[in-house]
């Protein structure tokens, strides 16, 4: 690879090497083994657009690592599971309708979305969150995740009731499976 030298003022090779790099991430320094390249005539730093964007992604992963946060190909594999687009899925998480393509392409979510994508990633959770936020999707969306509940649980219907936040049972191959959530309008007093 070749890249311009400042020092030597001409077109160069470089020479990959690695250092201890610190990047601020979220209010917090992150020190990664960065990637960098060196100008193999004088030795200085030379700058490369694609190992910079590597040692930042790679600053990123580490900080979400060390947090615990789920990565943007698991993000994305928890919404696939369900067959949703990125905004079905963010208006069924409640969040705005960017939010999941900005952590699908790498933004770093806060603990809180993070806890709520991975708890979704359990059938019965999503379900239940589904039941209280269906009407917030399209008659279209509703049946795709209708479809892969069924599938999910081996049903040939799936039953809700007319209460608006309750969804009570399905029969599957013989097995009943029964999620209760309380209507909070009922019970707010």
């Amino acid at each position: 690879m070749k890249s311009f030298c400042s020092n030597c003022l001409s077109l160069v090779d470089c020479d990959m090497q690695f250092f201890k790099e610190t990047y601020p991430v979220k209010g917090e320094d992150v020190t990664i083994d960065a990637r960098i390249c060196t100008c193999s005539v004088c030795g200085k730093r030379l700058w490369n657009a694609k190992l910079d964007e590597e040692n930042v992604e790679k600053a990123y992963r580490a900080y979400q690592h060390k947090h615990k946060l789920l990565l943007p190909a698991q993000i994305k594999q928890i919404r696939e599971k369900y067959q949703l687009s990125q905004s079905a899925f963010a208006k069924l998480l409640g969040f705005g309708e960017k939010t999941i393509s900005r952590y699908e392409n790498g933004y770093i979510q806060d603990e809180v979305p993070n806890n709520l994508i991975y708890l979704v990633n359990d059938t019965n959770a999503f379900m239940l969150l589904y039941n209280k936020n269906k009407d917030k999707l399209t008659e279209a969306e509703r049946q795709r995740i209708d479809r892969v509940l069924r599938q999910f649980y081996g049903c040939s219907t799936t039953y809700y009731s007319g209460e608006m936040y309750s969804f009570n049972s399905m029969r599957c191959n013989t097995n009943i499976v029964k999620f209760t959530v309380m209507n909070t309008e009922d019970n707010a007093s």
